[in-house]
């Protein structure tokens, strides 16, 4: 599959759920992300964030989205769409984007708080159906990977309860969006795994609901 490129703004970004464990020697056990999305620190301060869902990676940098079929690998694990690539062993990877090249990508401890990104990072998901959302610089991108199409929404204006509530609405040419983050515990049952927030979506006045997460 080729590459999906959001014009001039977001999604890292920053799509996971393995129906099986994925590939990773011996994946790190961080309470945030949750234990199948990844953060890699690569040369120059460039973040990539990884998603893991049925034998795919979805590869995030700063507005680009690409997704990534399993591939067959001697050793680690290797996803690739045959010009773009992802491969992982234990905390390293290399990252193949394009032309660009990144030979030792480290693994981010969220914990240590390490990571350079927006102070309003924040990415979401949901498998039914499968749908991810990031926001990063306050833009908003949802992807819906059955339609494999993306929603930039540039300049999203917020609104924070104080209450553990969020609200972020935003408005392109032709769509609408409303994201409401909860702060409450969100489980999503095929990844089975616990979030910290409850997320949920209106596109376009359609309600979807799901779970999110932020490296903060």
């Amino acid at each position: 599959m080729k590459k999906i490129i959001i014009p001039l703004v977001l999604i890292i970004i920053l799509i996971c759920s393995c129906t099986k464990k994925c590939n990773f020697s011996s994946p790190p056990k961080y309470n945030i992300p949750p234990d199948n999305v990844f953060v890699f620190q690569c040369e120059n301060d460039e973040f990539y964030t990884v998603h893991f869902q049925d034998d795919a990676a979805y590869l995030y940098h700063k507005y680009e989205i690409y997704k990534l079929p399993r591939a067959i690998s001697a050793s680690g694990a290797r996803y690739s769409d045959g010009v773009n690539e992802f491969w992982n062993k234990g905390d390293m990877a290399m990252i193949t984007i394009g032309d660009k090249s990144y030979q030792n990508c480290q693994l981010v401890n969220p914990n240590e708080r390490q990571l350079k990104l927006p102070a309003d990072y924040f990415w979401a998901l949901s498998n039914d159906p499968l749908w991810s959302l990031t926001i990063f610089d306050s833009e908003i991108v949802v992807f819906f990977d059955k339609k494999n199409k993306a929603y930039r929404f540039p300049s999203a204006t917020l609104v924070d309860s104080g209450e553990g509530e969020k609200v972020y609405t935003a408005e392109s040419e032709d769509h609408t969006v409303k994201v409401v983050i909860s702060k409450k515990d969100c489980y999503d049952k095929k990844s089975d795994q616990h979030f910290p927030y409850h997320v949920t979506l209106f596109l376009d006045g359609k309600e979807y609901n799901g779970c999110g997460t932020s490296p903060k």
